[in-house]
């Protein structure tokens, strides 16, 4: 295709290489379809485009206590923070 001269090659600022077609490749979009699954212990997503399921991800999220115990401990610095500026 890049010899033909119907695709030229291109760079993106990431410095990975593709190809940009120089003349239409159809004539209608198809539909396209994210799903976002927000879960407790991963997060997912999904691109549909038409029937056909083209991309899956799931992401691992922290451990739930770990993060609880890190906000305990910072409300609990946040408040003698505080409490040290005004004298009662």
């Amino acid at each position: 295709m890049l010899f033909d001269g119907v695709a030229k090659s291109v760079w993106n600022k990431f410095g990975m290489f593709g190809i940009q077609m120089l003349i239409p490749t159809r004539k209608h979009t198809p539909k396209t379809v994210l799903g976002i699954d927000w879960g407790s212990k991963f997060e997912g997503y999904s691109v549909i485009c038409g029937n056909i399921n083209n991309f899956n991800v799931m992401w691992l999220l922290p451990d739930k206590k770990n993060l609880v115990r890190k906000l305990k401990e910072r409300r609990t610095l946040r408040r003698t923070r505080r409490s040290r500026n005004c004298r009662r």
